[in-house]
């Protein structure tokens, strides 16, 4: 039966092809089409809002990228999904997404290898899915360097990030503690895990910690960024 629906496929996509929006080669499936279609191709998921400066500049830039399309062609079975849309909402937060654009790649049985997240131009966005593609600093990959002893503060803190893209605050949390305690931390890493630590703690109503960031790193821009949201909290306060 799934050879049946997987020929089907193939006959309605030789008929119709791709969407004829841009060059690049989007699948005008559903989710579980991609699945039946993609073989031994990675499965891309674009999720965005027209409305979106991002968005609009990662289609206006990235996706037009002659060596972006000729790869996706090649490798991808890509879909574009619209968050103001029903399919496109639900697996917006299936995939616990929070921001756009968000760019998921999953093997064709439908399982997450990695994400991107924000605008990034045609070079920076093809390095990183040739990566992907290639199972280089996906989460998976940087578990296994963990896990086998591999314990320098670079690879934690590359752990804890993957979990803040995948919006799982319980393990990046883990992570960015794990973090701290080395000594002589790189300042950047150091400022970074105390802010996620105290923006998570901040989202569950306690605001303390970010409190304390605001006053240990004031003259910084996650600083700044902290001093905004706590600016935003005390106005809705009121």
């Amino acid at each position: 039966m799934k050879i049946i629906q997987k020929i089907l496929l193939l006959i309605i996509l030789s008929i119709y092809g791709c969407s004829n929006k841009s060059d690049y080669p989007w699948f005008l499936g559903s989710l579980e089409n991609a699945k039946s279609y993609a073989g031994e191709k990675l499965i891309m998921l674009d999720f965005y809002a027209s409305w979106w400066a991002a968005c609009n500049l990662l289609d206006a830039n990235t996706f037009s990228n002659k060596e972006v399309i000729k790869y996706a062609q090649d490798n991808l079975v890509s879909l574009k999904l619209d968050v103001d849309k029903k399919e496109g909402s639900e697996l917006f937060t299936a995939f616990n997404c929070t921001g756009m654009p968000t760019i998921i790649f999953l093997d064709s049985n439908g399982k997450e290898i990695d994400r991107l997240i924000g605008y990034l131009p045609p070079d920076q966005y093809q390095k990183k899915v040739l990566d992907i593609s290639s199972g280089i600093n996906t989460l998976s990959s940087l578990l296994k360097k963990y896990y086998d002893g591999q314990k320098a503060p670079d690879l934690i803190y590359n752990i804890a990030q993957k979990y803040v893209d995948k919006n799982d605050s319980e393990n990046a949390t883990k992570f960015f503690i794990e973090l701290l305690s080395y000594p002589d931390l790189d300042y950047e890493m150091e400022s970074n895990a105390k802010f996620q630590l105290a923006y998570d703690e901040f989202k569950n109503g306690n605001i303390n910690p970010l409190d304390q960031f605001i006053d240990d790193f004031k003259f910084t821009s996650l600083g700044k960024q902290a001093l905004f949201l706590m600016a935003r909290f005390y106005k809705s306060s009121n």
